[in-house]
């Protein structure tokens, strides 16, 4: 009878144990620090600007900066989700090497390095802890695999993980912006992507007469010229300023100057303005092989013009 009532006692205690363990987790063995410390300084040379393009089709600019003493990187992503700001912080904790997003979800998960795949150059963080987060079922950026494919492309791929569900999205993968681009933006202002370049556009009576006088009095320097738009565009004396000349059919003297900015990618820089309410005029055109160009509105109706090269010499 004794030997009954103590199994009792043990079926009971261990039913109560079952009952009450935490939460099954993922596998958040770390990674060596020795290969810990070498993805993090793989990290490190991402320093700059950089356009990602998503598989779904939308695409996002993100400055990568090295801060605080090297001792932590700071991932800063415009364009994901409209007028929104994300930033992903990755850094060592003593022998690990840990990333942290915060997300429009309004949640912080933190990653930890638990896997490395050296023949396809990957490294994958899984999920170890979070904040504004009462249990890991609360949806979240779960884990993300991040792939090194050259020194000016990687590309990242996460998961989103609510009620012990796990979903994969889609691919992004990044190209850094050469730094003859980069150089002219402020990462605290620049959600646009502009690409350093400015065009006045003048509109002309002939534009032969008017190409030859810009070149003789002024010395500006034939870029190119569009017999059929008849249209051409000239190098002025102040770097990556360049004034295009326009033959118009109703020429009015006094006729208004069209600033003309030039971008990294105006699909996105489009879709970013008509998000804060700029009005376009008409669609995109496009000159194959040449330039793709969007007009729009200032709050006085005064007409200005997004540009995107598509010279390879444009690089």
């Amino acid at each position: 009878m004794k030997l009954s009532i103590t199994f009792l006692c043990l079926l009971i205690i261990n039913s109560a144990i079952a009952a009450n363990k935490p939460e099954a987790q993922q596998d958040t063995s770390a990674i060596s620090a020795k290969e810990a410390l070498a993805a993090y300084e793989r990290f490190k040379s991402h320093n700059g600007q950089w356009v990602g393009k998503s598989t779904k089709g939308w695409t996002n600019s993100e400055t990568i900066s090295v801060i605080a003493r090297e001792s932590a990187i700071m991932k800063v992503s415009h364009g994901a989700h409209p007028g929104e700001t994300m930033t992903t912080m990755i850094h060592m904790d003593e022998d690990r090497l840990l990333l942290t997003h915060y997300c429009v979800a309004k949640n912080q998960p933190r990653l930890q390095a638990t896997s490395i795949n050296k023949d396809e150059n990957t490294i994958t963080f899984t999920y170890l802890d979070g904040t504004n987060m009462p249990s890991r079922d609360k949806g979240h950026m779960d884990k993300v695999i991040i792939r090194f494919i050259d020194k000016d492309h990687f590309s990242e791929k996460w998961t989103w993980y609510q009620d012990g569900n796990e979903n994969w999205m889609e691919d992004i993968v990044y190209e850094r912006v050469s730094d003859e681009k980069s150089k002219y933006s402020n990462t605290s202002t620049d959600q646009i992507g502009f690409d350093g370049g400015l065009t006045c556009v003048i509109p002309v009576k002939n534009l032969v007469a008017s190409k030859s006088w810009y070149q003789d009095v002024l010395g500006f320097e034939l870029l190119f010229e569009l017999t059929e738009e008849k249209f051409c565009e000239l190098a002025s004396p102040v770097n990556r300023v360049t004034v295009g000349l326009s033959e118009v059919t109703e020429f009015k003297e006094g006729s208004s100057t069209t600033l003309t900015f030039g971008v990294i990618d105006i699909d996105a820089a489009r879709t970013k303005m008509i998000h804060k309410g700029v009005k376009f005029v008409g669609e995109t055109e496009e000159i194959p092989g040449i330039v793709k160009l969007a007009s729009f509105l200032d709050p006085s109706g005064n007409k200005l013009m997004l540009y995107q090269s598509l010279s390879s010499d444009s690089e």
